[in-house]
């Protein structure tokens, strides 16, 4: 979001770090440029964010959209997120799926921006803006499908945490291939509304919807190992560096 910063800062940031570490091949990438780097997930509480068929039930009918075929979209209201893209999609599934609900997730400069545009489109009675929530793993449980429109990401962390859920999620193009941990997720260009419309259409009857757990563990994005590996890796640095410093050297 802040180009100009990043442009002035990065001098003073490639010649101060000791570790190369991003979280993914994308931010690598950006953060290093042709120096090399090494690859940790960013982890998730697999536990948490597995699928939970009784917040699922609660969650809908505490919103009263018990009935409703739900997306579901989490994310900051900025530029990169990309809602005003989201909208449209959205407004497509309505021409064809007027029993469609849109849950919004986030804070953020641009919320004033899309809430015109959502009462432009006619589609106030079918858009709930909930602001910041602490539980995003009950509003996953809650959704059918996850729309994740970006204009760029590193990575996108709620995408892992949508396919633990079991959630089938829409995303784009420009989310890292890493990002894609099981076959719950598809990637579109971040064109034709239409299209989107359609692919998302496909799960408004109901699937199998079921927890994906071990699928994420096998990708290695638990917390759990992600720390132990953690801890592992700056007792080793921290090692390094005292024998380094010891006076015998």
């Amino acid at each position: 979001d802040y180009p100009v910063f990043n442009l002035l800062l990065y001098p003073f940031f490639i010649n101060s770090y000791d570790y190369a570490l991003a979280a993914s091949e994308a931010a690598g990438r950006f953060l290093y440029r042709e120096k090399k780097f090494k690859i940790i997930n960013n982890g998730i509480d697999v536990q948490r964010y597995t699928f939970n068929m009784h917040k699922r039930v609660s969650m809908r009918e505490k919103l009263n959209i018990t009935d409703k075929f739900v997306l579901l979209h989490i994310g900051r209201f900025n530029d990169q997120k990309n809602h005003s893209f989201l909208i449209d999609v959205f407004s497509e599934v309505i021409k064809r799926n007027p029993n469609s609900i849109l849950i919004l997730i986030g804070v953020g400069p641009r919320s004033d921006q899309v809430k015109r545009k959502v009462l432009e489109e006619n589609l106030n009675n079918n858009v709930l803006f909930l602001g910041e929530k602490h539980h995003v793993e009950d509003f996953l449980s809650a959704a059918d499908v996850f729309v994740f429109p970006s204009k760029f990401e590193a990575l996108g962390i709620v995408n892992i945490e949508a396919q633990c859920s079991g959630l089938k999620c829409v995303v784009s193009d420009q989310v890292p291939s890493q990002a894609k941990v099981t076959n719950n997720l598809v990637f579109l260009p971040i064109r034709y509304p239409d299209r989107w419309a359609k692919n998302i259409l496909k799960f408004k009857n109901g699937y199998n919807r079921q927890g994906q757990m071990n699928e994420i563990i096998k990708s290695k994005f638990d917390i759990r190992d992600n720390a132990k590996y953690l801890k592992a890796f700056y007792l080793e640095a921290l090692a390094k560096r005292n024998d380094l410093m010891s006076p015998e050297k």
